[in-house]
């Protein structure tokens, strides 16, 4: 929000806040929009996946500034979608969005913002993201995660010199 804010004195967009948000989170919004006095938030609270789709689609970028994200998936559906991402440089937001996308201090709002202002005001960079984000996201299918895990299955199994009649029994 504080990042949005800082974008708004210099160029006009509107900050989009998708999710179902508890009460206590809300009001703190809520609380942080009155304080500073920002303009043109949309809560949207739940949305449907053809919204969300619709989105993802329209949108200059998705601003994921997450601490805690076990994977990052709307950071991949972002870039499935062809919609660049600004995403925290920890967890496992790096290795998802890679050079597809921006990688930022997910504690520092002025570099939310400069990432914010870059996709809003250059078309090119927009662009460009989105372009690797398509091509980025390609590499996280549900088969090749599929191949993967049986890759890694089967090097447990040949390591402890499992069989696949020894292993039905393990289950």
């Amino acid at each position: 929000l504080r990042a949005h804010n800082a974008v708004q004195d210099n160029l006009e967009s509107t900050l989009v806040v998708v999710g179902g948000h508890s009460d206590p989170l809300k009001n703190r919004y809520k609380a942080i929009i009155d304080e500073i006095g920002i303009r043109n938030v949309n809560f949207t609270g739940f949305v449907s996946r053809a919204e969300l789709n619709a989105l993802y689609s329209s949108a200059c970028g998705l601003a994921f500034p997450s601490k805690c994200e076990g994977f990052g998936f709307p950071a991949l559906e972002a870039m499935a979608h062809g919609c660049p991402v600004i995403a925290g440089n920890v967890t496992a937001l790096p290795e998802v969005v890679g050079d597809a996308g921006i990688l930022i201090d997910p504690e520092n709002p002025s570099e939310l913002a400069q990432a914010m202002h870059l996709l809003i005001s250059r078309p090119d960079v927009r662009e460009l993201l989105a372009k690797k984000g398509l091509d980025r996201a390609k590499i996280f299918t549900w088969e090749k995660t599929a191949q993967r895990t049986i890759e890694v299955w089967e090097q447990i199994c040949q390591k402890k010199k499992l069989t696949a009649k020894s292993l039905e029994t393990c289950l």
